[in-house]
């Protein structure tokens, strides 16, 4: 991620061939492949840290009606441009949403950059209605290959952005009123440069490896429960 929320930069990020665009372009294809089928005429979906907007773009060409909030303004007015969708500037501890406004709720490179993602998933299940579904990615902190992606390329974590450990989500999710529904491991690469290791035709194979501490993130897939 540039480490300024530079709209053009970013979509340059999200766009690359190499590896960081591979990294984050297989998160947002796996977010639509779960979501494709939960999809149904009239929904309602909202993109929680939208940034430029691509993956509101991808839902509605699947048929959903989505809405996206960022807290960054110029990320915002940028998406404002390319999608016809409500776009509100909005920090994700603070939805700014009623309750149950929602029948999806997704968020992809989004919780690597929240001090504590606690009140986030609070957030995400207030403004989902019950029965409605949340799909979230994660970077994997016990990932063998991201260790080895910091230590080849000589650079530390950078400072602040969080690590999730799989089974700890869950057991945060469950007591708020989810029920996970599916956990699925993914990006089964590291990134020396630009270039991809192993090629990405190879990396999407390796995604039914059971060899889950390799993959570099994982993504969960959470029902809404009814509210007691």
């Amino acid at each position: 991620m540039p480490a300024t929320f530079d709209p053009k930069a970013w979509n340059r990020v999200c766009e690359d061939r190499g590896g960081a665009g591979f990294v984050f372009r297989r998160g947002t294809e796996l977010v639509l492949e779960l979501a494709r089928p939960l999809l149904a005429p009239g929904q309602r979906w909202l993109d929680v840290g939208c940034g430029t907007g691509q993956l509101v773009r991808t839902l509605q060409e699947a048929g959903a009606r989505v809405a996206g909030v960022d807290h960054d303004l110029q990320m915002a007015e940028f998406a404002r441009q390319t999608a016809p969708a409500a776009f509100v500037v909005g920090r994700a501890e603070q939805i700014p949403f009623g309750d149950a406004t929602f029948d999806g709720v997704v968020a992809t490179s989004l919780m690597g950059c929240v001090a504590d993602a606690r009140p986030v998933f609070a957030e995400i299940r207030r403004v989902l209605r019950p029965g409605g579904h949340a799909i979230m990615t994660f970077t994997h902190r016990d990932s063998w290959l991201l260790k080895l992606n910091y230590l080849l390329n000589r650079r530390r974590r950078e400072g602040g952005y969080r690590l999730y450990n799989a089974n700890e989500v869950v057991c945060e999710l469950e007591p708020i009123g989810f029920r996970v529904v599916e956990v699925r491991f993914y990006n089964f690469v590291f990134c020396m440069g630009d270039r991809l290791l192993p090629p990405a035709s190879v990396a999407r194979r390796l995604e039914g490896s059971r060899s889950l501490r390799l993959a570099r993130n994982f993504i969960i897939v959470a029902r809404g429960c009814e509210r007691p």
